[in-house]
């Protein structure tokens, strides 16, 4: 089988895949790349840059970043009219997810992470998860680079 093919059957995307057991990295790449082939019809794919609004108060996954070999994770909601821009890594020009920045970090970081967290000796900020089926669906492209 090579790269890029999923077997005969195989239906799960990422957001399938059960946190309660260890999936295999071909495992964690065939539901790449069939949640990829499901956007490839209908959604666009996001391009480093790109300025999403949220449509809508909308839950998300963030990231929190150490100075140390370590990061943590939460999730919350981020607010209606909330600006966001993209990161996208050269090496996957249709990536399934997305880190993403808010342009206005230290309100939405506020809103987000425990200030327990923020104060600790180490942290280094945070970075928003965001799904690419979610950026079509809940957010609006306002500006592209």
């Amino acid at each position: 089988m090579g790269k890029g093919t999923v077997p005969f059957g195989w239906t799960r995307t990422t957001h399938d895949l059960s946190p309660d057991r260890a999936w295999s990295v071909d495992e964690l790449r065939w539901a790449h790349d069939y949640e990829r082939s499901l956007l490839r019809e209908w959604a666009r794919f996001p391009k480093a840059g790109d300025v999403y609004v949220a449509l809508q108060d909308i839950r998300v996954k963030y990231i929190t970043h150490w100075r140390q070999p370590f990061s943590g994770s939460g999730s919350g909601t981020l607010r209606r009219g909330t600006r966001v821009r993209v990161d996208v890594f050269e090496f996957n020009p249709e990536p399934v997810s997305v880190h993403a920045e808010p342009l206005e970090r230290l309100l939405v970081e506020k809103q987000l992470v425990d200030p327990r967290e923020r104060t600790a000796r180490g942290y280094n900020g945070f970075s928003l998860s965001i799904r690419t089926e979610e950026l079509n669906r809940l957010f609006a492209l306002l500006r592209i680079p």
